[in-house]
């Protein structure tokens, strides 16, 4: 369940920005190169009117995942979790703030693991069958355990960040539109943090860094 932070001041009570510290969208346009929509996809299009409450007000392409409802809206966008993915049109929206008090976003274009389905068993096979052998060739259950669950972190790991890197690589011109920004738009500082770290910042009413964002509600 996401939380929900607000920005609070205990100096003189200010209350300020309120959001989740992250939540994903759907980049809608038109398909690009070695991309096609199925005829499913076409036929929703008409659907997605239903959900212009849930664009972006700074990028009408994104259509947000709003919890708890991301699996209708990305069946309304005629996606799944994997296809929306492996299509090169998931995004994940970061809400962070500035050393100088100013909260923006930041937005990245994301990928999934590699390995799904038929993949995935395959790897636990695998895996499981690497540590019952380093078990029996050291005669320990705890080896057996251990390599077992070592190489499913690496090959865990290794999955998700060939994924991510596969799809930002092949939509590298979509990623070089959505990515960003990479500073703060006030500042122009790099130094900014998610919302959901407990870092202080300026409070616009007092002046005093003693502002910070906490926990108020979970969705």
């Amino acid at each position: 369940m996401p939380s929900v932070y607000e920005a609070q001041c205990p100096r003189c009570g200010c209350r300020g920005h309120h959001s989740t510290a992250c939540y994903a969208a759907v980049f809608l346009d038109e398909p690009v190169e070695g991309e096609s929509l199925t005829t499913a996809a076409k036929n929703r299009q008409h659907r997605l009117n239903l959900g212009d409450s849930l664009r972006e007000p700074e990028d009408h392409r994104l259509l947000v995942l709003a919890h708890p409802l991301e699996g209708q809206i990305l069946d309304d966008a005629g996606y799944t979790w994997d296809t929306v993915k492996i299509a090169g049109r998931f995004v994940v929206t970061y809400e962070v703030v500035c050393e100088c008090g100013t909260v923006f976003k930041v937005r990245k274009l994301t990928g999934p693991a590699v390995v799904g389905g038929w993949g995935s068993l395959l790897v636990f096979a695998g895996t499981l069958s690497g540590g019952i052998a380093i078990g029996l060739w050291m005669k320990s259950l705890w080896m057996m355990m251990g390599t077992f669950l070592v190489l499913m972190l690496v090959c865990g790991i290794a999955d998700g960040v060939y994924g991510r890197w596969y799809i930002r690589r092949y939509f590298r011109e979509r990623a070089k539109a959505i990515d960003g920004p990479s500073q703060c738009p006030n500042c122009g500082s790099r130094n900014f943090v998610s919302i959901a770290s407990s870092r202080k910042f300026p409070c616009p009413q007092c002046g005093q860094t003693a502002m910070r964002f906490i926990t108020v509600a979970r969705t």
